[in-house]
């Protein structure tokens, strides 16, 4: 699985949102220009980690 975050509405999609897809698919949404990979910023990762504890 691979998180993307859409540069352009997709489906029910619109830009800027962040979403998994399998691998195929993502790799596919991204060759297409119609989305970017995406990976969360530091802070955000240490906030939701601090959250489950």
């Amino acid at each position: 699985m691979k998180i993307i975050k859409f540069l352009k509405p997709y489906a029910l999609y619109t830009s800027s949102d962040i979403a998994g897809f399998d691998d195929d698919k993502a790799d596919k949404l991204i060759e297409a220009k119609i989305a970017e990979a995406y990976e969360a910023p530091a802070d955000d990762k240490a906030d939701k980690k601090s959250a489950k504890d």
